[in-house]
């Protein structure tokens, strides 16, 4: 995080998502439960998916047994998998998805995507399910759809991209436009735009919601016969931004974090803000209080205050209209959240 700027970008104050939603009802929220997390051996919980109202898969910043799925009603836990070179290890996984009935697990390094199944009653393991060959240098992260996804790519030409399995792009969603921005080199611009991008689909997959993890910005997408296509892009606060000595752009200590997660079902997107920086909260700037809801038009619906900051993923239930998160409390918890 020490960065030897150079120079740093002028950057201008705009709007922020408190000044946004300043009309719209605002809540402070208590959990409604909290899962003490080592009761099941996880220490450092990162991403989560939710099968059901008992059932997740927790993953443990770890290098053994890093993926856990846990019942809240049984208390049982099933772990497997570690990081590594081997065929059943992994490199870096950087998505959890639980789509169709599949616990989805993308390892970005060598692009490929599998399955973690049951090994055993005591043990999980990965199946792979299929490698993108493509000549993009990274998928950062991507979001399953059918059979197509959305993914975050390195990539010069454009921030996101709708492709399939085969590694052929469908359509493409170029970089945004900001003042602070636009005038970067190309080179720079992954590294700013795709490494933090959280995403969501409707769940019928015809609509999309992307967002940045380290700045105010958050896009609508539809996809229509052609592809993806953007219909609404919000940018708030502007990012703060440093180029180092070697040519490279990174964020400053006092640029504000943005969107740590992201869910929606048919009618609203509902989007974790932090509007934190490091040098304020350090190690805790991903860490966020504020759950923005929006409709699909991008129009802000209601926010709410978490008494208990959480970070990385949620997950909404709508049957229960309920938000499930992480936080540490001191330790690591599952909470959730009534709306």
């Amino acid at each position: 995080m020490l960065l030897l700027g150079v120079f740093m970008i002028a950057c201008k104050e705009t709007n922020s998502p408190f000044k946004h939603f300043k009309e719209k009802p605002v809540e402070t929220i208590y959990p409604s439960k909290i899962v003490n997390l080592e009761d099941f051996r996880i220490l450092k919980p990162f991403y989560f998916v939710q099968i059901d109202d008992s059932m997740f898969v927790v993953q443990d910043l770890k290098t053994e047994k890093i993926f856990n799925l846990i019942n809240l009603s049984s208390k049982k836990v099933i772990s497997g998998v570690n990081k590594g070179q081997g065929p059943n290890d992994v490199l870096a996984p950087s998505n959890l998805l639980y789509r169709n009935n599949k616990i989805l697990v993308w390892d970005a390094m060598p692009k490929k995507m599998s399955e973690l199944l049951m090994l055993s009653d005591t043990a999980l393991m990965l199946k792979e399910y299929y490698v993108v060959d493509t000549e993009v240098l990274m998928l950062y992260r991507i979001n399953q759809l059918d059979s197509n996804f959305i993914a975050a790519a390195h990539s010069e030409e454009f921030w996101l991209a709708e492709m399939n399995k085969e590694g052929k792009i469908i359509s493409t969603i170029d970089y945004p436009i900001r003042d602070e921005t636009k005038n970067l080199p190309k080179a720079m611009l992954p590294p700013l735009y795709s490494t933090a991008v959280r995403m969501a689909n409707s769940p019928d997959n015809k609509r999309v919601v992307a967002a940045s993890g380290s700045q105010g910005l958050i896009s609508f997408l539809n996809r229509t016969d052609s592809g993806i296509s953007e219909y609404k892009q919000i940018m708030y606060q502007a990012p703060k931004i440093a180029i180092n000595p070697r040519g490279g752009a990174s964020y400053t200590r006092d640029n504000i974090d943005g969107f740590a997660a992201i869910d929606c079902d048919d009618d609203h997107v509902y989007a974790l803000y932090s509007g934190r920086t490091f040098n304020s909260h350090q190690m805790l700037s991903h860490h966020c209080e504020h759950l923005l809801v929006y409709d699909w038009d991008g129009s802000p619906v209601r926010r709410y205050i978490l008494d208990i900051p959480i970070f990385g993923t949620i997950s909404y239930n709508k049957e229960k209209n309920c938000i499930y998160g992480l936080a540490e409390n001191p330790e690591g918890v599952l909470i959730e959240y009534q709306l």
